[in-house]
């Protein structure tokens, strides 16, 4: 621990140095730049704004029990999302600074963050109410929720399933949001069992105390996006299918049936090395491109 950088082969990085923003790229051995490792930011980036609305409505049914009925909405504009901001231009299979010949061959795709997400939610909520009160069946209270949603938007956020904005049609992939719940249910109370109404000449130790808090929640499942990428015959340095040079923001067209596995259940994975000999993988599953 007396030189811990020293032992690991790397420099100090202690006192920290301000960047030189003269750099010369290629005197310092920097180019090629661009591909999967750095992230670029958009230098004009500014803050998200979200806009948050909501009208709620309340009617006691009875005494101790009370329904009530919300709209609730909002509405967000410039989130962050990656895009390449040097892609292949429409029809062509060389990078736009490629075309260039000032910077022909020295720079990859180049994943940048900017403003580029939009979302937009909506959801009516349902709440049925009673509060705490006694009964011949004890004292009892509980709360009983539904809401129906739906949340739309162009990209989820960054190391999302749905991250990344096509760098011509930002609003390509507008759809339901990675966040999408449609529906969702839920139930929270208490009960004070009787038991000491029921048996009053028990011993209290046996038929008082006894609470019974049941909670109880239920939903729809998230959206499913299937990519295309990889087995689309391109990638990040080529067009690809989509022509641009994004394959990771190709989708499949799901048009089969979808097939669970338990995974507490011993299996087997089917799958072929490129000779073409068939493996099977028992007690696990494999993911082969």
């Amino acid at each position: 621990m007396s030189d811990p950088y020293g032992a690991a082969g790397v420099p100090n990085p202690f006192p920290s140095k301000a960047v030189n923003h003269n750099v010369n790229f290629a005197d310092a051995g920097f180019l090629p730049f661009g591909g999967g490792n750095p992230f670029f930011i958009d230098p004009n980036l500014r803050t998200p704004y979200i806009y948050q609305y909501n009208l709620t409505v309340q009617q006691q049914l009875v005494s101790n029990l009370t329904l009530e009925a919300g709209y609730v909405g909002n509405s967000a504009h410039g989130l962050t999302g990656l895009t390449d901001m040097n892609p292949f231009p429409k029809g062509g299979d060389t990078r736009l600074w490629d075309l260039n010949p000032k910077f022909a061959g020295q720079y990859n795709f180049m994943s940048q963050f900017q403003n580029l997400g939009h979302s937009n939610y909506n959801g009516l909520q349902l709440d049925l109410t009673k509060r705490i009160s006694d009964s011949r069946f004890g004292l009892t209270f509980f709360t009983i929720s539904y809401t129906w949603a739906h949340q739309i938007d162009n990209e989820s956020g960054y190391r999302q399933r749905n991250n990344f904005v096509p760098f011509y049609h930002h609003g390509q992939f507008r759809a339901s949001g990675d966040q999408d719940i449609r529906n969702y249910i839920s139930l929270s109370g208490g009960w004070e069992l009787p038991f000491h109404k029921i048996w009053e000449k028990a011993p209290s130790l046996l038929t008082k105390g006894w609470s019974l808090y049941p909670v109880i929640s239920w939903r729809s499942g998230f959206p499913l996006d299937v990519l295309a990428f990889p087995g689309t015959g391109g990638s990040m340095t080529s067009p690809g299918a989509s022509g641009y040079g994004d394959p990771q923001v190709v989708r499949s067209d799901l048009i089969a049936p979808i097939q669970y596995y338990d995974a507490n259940a011993a299996g087997h994975a089917r799958c072929r090395k490129p000779d073409g000999q068939l493996l099977v993988q028992p007690q696990q599953f494999l993911e082969r491109a």
